[in-house]
């Protein structure tokens, strides 16, 4: 099935919809306008290039500034019954019209991806997305990611990598329910839910800067960089590329970086998930100019 469940559609990467356009100097210019030809139908003799000094100008541009602001609600009300950009309640509310309740303490991120996926699961195919949306409506907010694995046969793996702190027990035996339910998988699947295994991982890194940059703030601001890299890639089959840590750690003042580890790519199946441990960055001495 597709549809807005496609998970190959980005909703934050969708152009923000505009229902009624928002532009304070067209609006302007139109109510100058209408407000010269009223005034000339009435016998007055205002033209267009003398209103903009006086009280009727001052009005116009009031109002017309309250237009904008009129319009620019309208669109915001407008975009909350839309999924991409629904927060809160209203988001709920959409929830409601596909069959999905939120779970406790579930963010409108975790529950957007829900809502996006309710559409799959009509599928009698057995499809990977299909699956992956039975197990995340089974898991209560439990798992982190959920991948996919056919071995060519009735075994389907649904494999789960668990948020922290989650009860992995109970996890696997709720989604197990889930995804074994007649009207979830095909007659001859036999699918089975397995937690997913963690991959650990430091960095280590000597960092050349340029000249005029303090050596504390550039491996801060690397470091930041570093963990927003893993927080990206902590999920099931995401390779940590070296060229990806590579690229996290150069900052601005960074002139280059000695990678120490990871030393290659870590290559992950759908069985795993990496996890950063540590980072650990130096400031290589000042080459002579």
């Amino acid at each position: 099935m597709t549809g807005f469940a496609n998970p190959s559609i980005d909703l934050a990467a969708l152009p923000l919809p505009t229902l009624v356009p928002v532009d304070f100097a067209l609006i302007y210019a139109d109510r100058i306008s209408r407000f010269a030809q009223e005034a000339a139908d009435a016998g007055f003799s205002y033209t267009v290039g003398t209103l903009h000094a006086n009280l009727p100008a001052r009005v116009e541009r009031t109002d017309a500034y309250r237009e904008v602001l009129l319009r620019q609600e309208f669109n915001d009300y407008g975009r909350q019954n839309l999924v991409a950009y629904a927060v809160g309640s209203n988001l709920d509310q959409l929830g409601a019209n596909v069959g999905r309740v939120r779970f406790d303490g579930e963010s409108d991120d975790d529950f957007r991806d829900r809502v996006t996926g309710a559409l799959e699961l009509p599928s009698t195919a057995g499809s990977e997305r299909g699956y992956i949306e039975a197990a995340r409506n089974a898991a209560s907010g439990m798992a982190a990611d959920f991948a996919v694995r056919a071995s060519g046969g009735p075994l389907v793996e649904i494999w789960l990598l668990p948020k922290d702190g989650a009860d992995e027990v109970a996890l696997a035996a709720s989604v197990q329910a889930g995804v074994s339910a007649e009207d979830v998988r095909p007659m001859n699947d036999r699918p089975v839910a397995l937690i997913a295994g963690r991959r650990d991982y430091t960095v280590v890194a000597e960092l050349a800067l340029y000249p005029g940059y303090g050596a504390a703030d550039v491996i801060a601001r690397s470091e930041v960089g570093a963990r927003a890299y893993a927080a990206e890639h902590e999920r099931l089959a995401h390779d940590i590329t070296v060229t990806g840590v590579t690229a996290a750690l150069t900052v601005a003042g960074v002139r280059d970086v000695n990678l120490v580890l990871p030393t290659a790519d870590i290559v992950l199946d759908v069985d795993t998930a990496s996890r950063l441990t540590a980072v650990t960055l130096t400031v290589a001495p000042i080459r002579d100019v």
